[in-house]
């Protein structure tokens, strides 16, 4: 339904306002914030179409879809699950995708320009179905992991550089 804010520790809620055309693209899968070098706030939340930027904390949206897949679901779109910023370095976004749910392929997209550009890395095996899940830990800056739902884990250990993930 969409996503909510509370400026009184929950006590009250306020619908922030529509990601994008449908109510699908309402249907929250990742949410995170981003501090750009210059200080400006974003929020950024993914959806099956795609990903919401905020910059106006939620009055407004712009929206980025990625790619679909040669096979799997036929959508022209990416079906986005979760978003990651990288802990050490908030120019690196990473996005995971794939054609559909639980999905036949998947893909990481990744941005190291605040979100200006996005690319799809060659991963060393395709996904076995959408990448679900991302994580980091602050005490290993650049190591990402990543999961699809079918258990393919993927690393990288400079944050989704393109062409260098292990599988």
């Amino acid at each position: 339904d969409g996503v909510y804010h509370s400026a009184d520790g929950g006590e009250t809620w306020r619908h922030l306002g529509e990601l994008g055309e449908t109510p699908f693209h309402g249907d929250i899968h990742g949410l995170a914030l981003r501090r750009s070098r210059s200080g400006d706030a974003e929020l950024l939340a993914t959806t099956p179409y795609g990903l919401a930027t905020s910059t106006d904390r939620g009055d407004s949206w712009s929206w980025r879809s990625f790619d679909g897949f040669d096979k799997g679901s036929g959508n022209p779109y990416a079906y986005c699950r979760g978003i990651f910023v990288a802990p050490d370095d908030p120019d690196t976004m990473l996005v995971g995708c794939g054609d559909y749910i639980p999905g036949r392929t998947g893909a990481i997209e990744v941005s190291h320009d605040g979100g200006a550009t996005w690319e799809r890395p060659m991963l060393p095996a395709t996904p076995n179905s959408t990448v679900y899940w991302m994580a980091t830990h602050p005490g290993l800056p650049g190591r990402v992991v990543a999961a699809t739902v079918f258990g393919q884990v993927f690393t990288s250990e400079d944050a989704g550089q393109i062409g260098r993930a292990h599988v």
